[in-house]
């Protein structure tokens, strides 16, 4: 009997363990985010603000854990500017949630770092030293502001978050990429006029989204906006820029719940006639007007011509030093990247030519007059003299151990050290170089310079740090010479000895 009993017991107790299993399961199915979570709660710190419900895990970086307070505060801060500019009325608080990598990964975050919850939203925080690339750099200093990186990478990521929760939950789904990236357009503007304006960092470093898009525009990529709005392409974003800049306009001439009033009749019809409906004026009408607005504003800016994007989109010429047969296959690499980076953001088939330094040595000034080119190569050969000649501003220096360029002056000798930067060359024309001090440094990491960011001037890994290099932030450095300019120059000098002589036997004959 006794036997008999713990023979049941035992059934007994697998069986309601299997049935546990199974509606465990079951939740997980119906609501897989809320069941993890919860058996974590013992694990949260709470803080509470006047809009959110701020909780972190125990096992996020002790950055957050420090700065709880004060994000609680800022994120309050914000959450409450979108809710009034939205004109909506919430019951209750929103679910802030700020978790490890660790419970991410096990949730399935990947590409953007946070997930929408019934009540809210969990955020994937990235320790500082994880995350990747630093913007360099601001103020010819490396942003290495932990505090200022860290806030940025919250805040922005959070009115990311708290705009698509609070349009789903109160305004409309966007049932088309027309009014999605209407969508996308109200969180640039949000970020923009919400977010402190000292945590914002890259948006300014690129002059995102007006100054950005002028530059574009006269460098001639220009979508009308019929088709960069109603043909949106969510899945690259190409002309995402145009878009953003003539929502952030239009939204500063007519309001927020204007451009709400289009975003939700464009969600149900992707037609250019919403604009009409909501704003008086066919689209081509604000489309002028917002056109004048950026000419009058920015004028002939062009700085974005000294890009990634640009160079990819320019139908350039990879040149590699055959000295080394491994840069061969580093460049083809290097030709796929920049051809799907053209295609995806400016819908350009590009045609990219891959030749030997050996080929073209003996017209490779004629090559840079005619050609936009990428080279790669080591900071020990002639071939990088060459280049570095060529360049108009002087960023790039060769030293006895490696090379060296301006925001970082002492020589670079690591064999680790690498970098990839793009400028004009006196001839008007575009090159980019990727320089190392070792083909290991070269082979591993050139293609990972190349994507880190297509609308930068190029990034580089030194000191075991990675780092993107935006635009217009270098100092202009000293200009140099052409070949030409000196030779130019030259025969002004010996002309002047020439007119010096001849005036000075003029005088000695009278």
């Amino acid at each position: 009997m006794a036997l008999l009993a713990y023979t049941k017991s035992f059934r007994t107790k697998h069986v309601l363990n299997f049935v546990y299993v199974l509606l465990v399961l079951l939740v997980l199915l119906i609501n897989p985010t809320q069941c993890f979570l919860a058996s974590f709660t013992y694990s949260i710190k709470t803080v509470e603000g006047k809009y959110i419900s701020l909780q972190v895990h125990d096992d996020v970086d002790e950055w957050v854990i420090a700065n709880t307070k004060q994000l609680c505060k800022l994120i309050d801060n914000v959450t409450g500017n979108i809710i009034d500019a939205l004109e909506v009325n919430i019951t209750g608080k929103i679910n802030i949630t700020i978790i490890s990598p660790t419970l991410g990964k096990k949730l399935g975050v990947k590409r953007i770092p946070f997930l929408l919850t019934d009540r809210g939203i969990i955020l994937v925080f990235t320790p500082y030293e994880r995350r990747g690339a630093l913007p360099f750099p601001i103020e010819d200093k490396p942003v290495e502001d932990k505090d200022l990186l860290n806030m940025n990478y919250v805040l922005g990521w959070i009115i990311d978050g708290i705009t698509i929760y609070l349009l789903l939950n109160n305004v409309s789904y966007w049932h088309n990429d027309a009014a999605f990236g209407l969508m996308e357009a109200l969180i640039t503007y949000f970020l923009l006029k919400i977010m402190p304006s000292k945590y914002i960092v890259t948006h300014k470093l690129l002059k995102y989204p007006h100054g950005f898009t002028a530059s574009m525009i006269n460098l001639g990529y220009y979508k009308p906006l019929e088709e960069a709005i109603i043909n949106y392409r969510s899945y690259a974003r190409s002309y995402a820029w145009e878009v953003d800049s003539f929502g952030y306009w239009i939204i500063e001439k007519y309001g927020v719940r204007k451009f709400i009033a289009a975003y939700k009749l464009l969600a149900e019809n992707a037609t250019s006639q919403v604009f009409k409906e909501i704003y008086g004026v066919n689209l081509s009408e604000l489309e002028r007007e917002w056109l004048e607005y950026l000419k009058s504003k920015y004028g002939e800016e062009r700085f974005t011509k000294t890009t990634i994007l640009y160079l990819a989109s320019s139908n350039p010429v990879i040149i590699y030093d055959d000295t080394y047969s491994d840069l061969e296959q580093a460049s083809y690499e290097m030709k796929n990247i920049l051809a799907n980076l053209a295609y995806n953001f400016l819908e350009t088939k590009t045609t990219i030519k891959v030749m030997a330094y050996s080929q073209v040595k003996k017209r490779f000034d004629e090559l840079l007059r005619s050609h936009n080119v990428l080279i790669l190569t080591l900071s020990n050969t002639t071939m990088f003299d060459n280049i570095i000649k060529a360049m108009k501003h002087k960023y790039l220096k060769k030293c006895n151990e490696g090379f060296s360029f301006d925001g970082i002056k002492n020589c670079l000798p690591s064999k680790n050290d690498i970098l990839m930067l793009v400028d004009e060359t006196y001839n008007g024309k575009i090159a980019g170089v990727i320089v190392g001090n070792s083909i290991e440094a070269i082979k591993n990491n050139s293609s990972l310079l190349l994507r880190l960011h297509p609308f930068s001037m190029g990034s580089c890994y030194i000191r075991k740090k990675l780092y993107v290099i935006f635009p217009s932030t270098l100092p202009k450095g000293e200009e140099g010479v052409s070949n030409i300019m000196a030779l130019m120059l030259f025969i002004a000098f010996l002309a002047i000895l020439f007119l010096e002589v001849v005036i000075r036997r003029v005088f000695s004959e009278v």
